[in-house]
């Protein structure tokens, strides 16, 4: 799995992500980073768009969460 954390944050956010302004195109990657080896139907990719075109604190969030949950899954964690 490509380690998207060049974009997004590892950790529990307790505040607003920082990391300045990133492009959709940034975005979409990362999302992407996080979803390897998901299956995606059309739907699914069409929300991942739309979702690139939130706002950048929104998309490290999400891509966060997703990645997070995903280590969680891998190392048998429950994520409390």
């Amino acid at each position: 799995m490509t380690d998207p954390t060049g974009y997004a944050p590892t950790g529990p956010l307790e505040t607003t992500p920082q990391g300045g302004f990133a492009k959709p195109d940034e975005r979409r990657k990362a999302f992407t980073a996080a979803l390897v080896g998901v299956e995606l139907g059309d739907y699914d990719r069409r929300i991942i768009e739309w979702l690139c075109e939130l706002d950048d604190p929104t998309c490290r969030t999400l891509v966060s969460l997703i990645w997070r949950a995903r280590q969680t899954a891998r190392t048998g964690g429950n994520g409390q």
